[in-house]
């Protein structure tokens, strides 16, 4: 019954907003036509020509419902409706200036009362209102106009150079340049931001809880980093983690509740990205609740593979260990042995930089920028249930740790970080794995897992959208020189998990859209979209220049 109510509420919000802004935009551009035609009455109203022209720019953005929109917009019918009350003049029926003058007016009031009305509807962020890329266009074109008035001196005239009427080049360059300042700083004002929340510390911890106990997705505990925005459930219990691109909203695994409670959950995120007209994707989710997805209209892609390992019958022993076992005995001949580091127990400040150097080491030697928002961070600012485990040569030097989180309702570990120098003894990671995996059994702990490879067998049978799959099948086989799909996959399969379960995309509507893609790229990108086409090109430019290196050698 709530959820009804909801959705009868949304559709009489949608309707009032967008029909007030066409009705609002239609009158705005019919009062600038009738202003430019009669050109002496239109002196009188340039303030609500430059009103009704900012009304016209923005008007988009109030169907995205962004806040500041809402602000710019409210503030210019409120001077217009203000101008046209002080301004006796109009109050007869004369010609069509008045008569537009009088639509004008009804039109914005009405308006102004669906804004007033509506105001929580708008709730996207944009940039921040001083941005200073906004603020020159406006200082220039600030400029322009005291300019223009310097060398006129009389406002009729500077109205007339304004709307094109001047009589010199420079009348005209004035012109020209006054709107292309007005155009621009209301698009860099407006423009979307990359948001990322704040929550307060009992926030967190009542998200944690929940995580704690619900958290069966491997990438749950993730939600608690910073870059995630935390979407508490309002009639039921539960937490979602996510990040806001344009107009995408990104999820990061599977709303973490209750079994019962996570249709009702869904439903209120629903509710939510539809009132800030949002598209929204879910990142790695599992086929746990595919068809609860599918009841909300999601469509659904396989977006990779998870290794899991039942610490029950995971063993060294068998053919399809050799692999696992011959490394792990490198690294056991090379002296190394594992230690498990406990910060909530007691802090080791030296040892903790020295985990940092290794970090920075493995950070350094990548050819690309560290991916985030799938990934967490090494976290020793703030533990929490983090566990550390970390390799050590007989001369006690740190050559390579692993990080795990909890999930399955801690039940079992997740491997989130491993990190290793450049001179590491081959086997060091996987004898890290394996013993940590071997205390948490004994500990009684049941399941392990390495998260998600990416891509990994995106195609086969039963795949409901067979285009979509191809193109991801695509980006794994050709774009593995960027990213290193095939590597990653590989090297999770050498250490012979027990299963592997399947992740997927889940979005709104029926297909994955560019602007679901452009979001993907950019909220795991801890630089701008930029730098991400710039490593890219790096790592283009250093393999043809190996290429040719090898050429010329040969």
């Amino acid at each position: 019954m709530k959820a009804l109510i909801r959705t009868k509420l949304y559709v009489i919000k949608r309707i009032a907003i967008n029909s007030m802004t066409i009705a609002a935009v239609l009158i705005s551009l019919t009062s600038l036509v009738v202003h430019l035609v009669h050109i002496q009455q239109g002196e009188r109203y340039f303030l609500v020509n430059i009103l009704d022209l900012i009304q016209v720019l923005i008007a988009w953005n109030l169907f995205t419902r962004k806040r500041l929109a809402w602000a710019i917009y409210t503030a210019a019918i409120s001077l217009k409706i203000i101008f046209y009350l002080l301004d006796g003049e109009w109050i007869e029926l004369v010609d069509v200036v008045d008569v537009v003058v009088k639509l004008n007016l009804a039109v914005n009031i009405y308006a102004l009362a669906v804004l007033i009305i509506f105001h929580r509807s708008f709730n996207r962020k944009s940039v921040k209102l001083l941005s200073r890329e906004a603020l020159v266009p406006a200082g220039i074109m600030v400029f322009v106009l005291a300019f223009i008035y310097y060398l006129k001196r009389d406002a009729s005239e500077m109205f007339d150079v304004i709307l094109g009427g001047g009589y010199t080049r420079l009348d005209h360059a004035a012109g020209v340049t006054f709107w292309v300042c007005v155009v621009v700083a209301l698009y860099l004002l407006l423009r979307p931001a990359f948001v990322s929340g704040w929550h307060s510390k009992s926030q967190r911890a009542y998200a944690r809880g929940i995580i704690k106990q619900y958290g069966q997705n491997p990438s749950a505990y993730l939600i608690l980093e910073n870059d995630k925005i935390l979407y508490l459930g309002k009639d039921v219990e539960g937490v979602i983690g996510y990040g806001v691109v344009g107009s995408v909203v990104v999820v990061l695994g599977d709303p973490v509740c209750a079994d019962e409670d996570f249709a009702a959950l869904l439903s209120e995120f629903k509710d939510f990205c539809l009132s800030g007209e949002y598209q929204c994707i879910f990142l790695g989710v599992t086929d746990k609740y595919l068809g609860i997805y599918e009841k909300f209209g999601y469509g659904s892609v396989k977006c990779g593979e998870e290794p899991r390992f039942e610490f029950e019958h995971y063993q060294l022993a068998g053919g399809k260990m050799a692999k696992m076992r011959m490394n792990i005995n490198h690294a056991a001949k090379a002296g190394l042995e594992t230690f498990e580091y406990k910060p909530n127990e007691r802090r080791d400040i030296k040892l903790e930089r020295r985990l940092k150097s290794v970090s920075d080491e493995w950070l350094g030697g990548k050819q690309i920028g560290q991916i985030s928002f799938s990934l967490g961070t090494v976290g020793l600012d703030n533990p929490m249930d983090r566990r550390y485990f970390y390799a050590a040569a007989p001369d006690g030097k740190i050559v390579a740790f692993n990080v795990y989180t909890p999930f399955l309702g801690a039940d079992g570990y997740m491997a989130d970080i491993t990190r290793r120098t450049h001179d590491c003894p081959g086997g060091a990671t996987e004898k890290i794995m394996y013993d940590a995996f071997m205390t948490f059994k004994e500990e009684g702990y049941h399941w392990g897992s390495m998260g998600l490879a990416p891509l990994a067998n995106v195609r086969g049978e039963g795949v409901k959208n067979p285009l979509t799959a191809k193109v991801l099948d695509f980006i794994y086989q050709k774009f593995n020189v960027f990213y290193g799909f095939k590597d990653l996959h590989r090297a999770k399969i050498k250490y012979s998990p027990t299963k592997w379960v399947p992740g997927y995309f889940a979005y709104s509507g029926k297909i994955l859209t560019p602007q679901m893609a452009y979001a993907l790229i950019r909220v795991q990108n801890t630089g701008k979209i930029r730098d991400f086409v710039s490593d890219f090109m790096h790592i283009i430019k250093t393999r043809k220049k190996r290429k040719r290196d090898a050429q010329a050698a040969g």
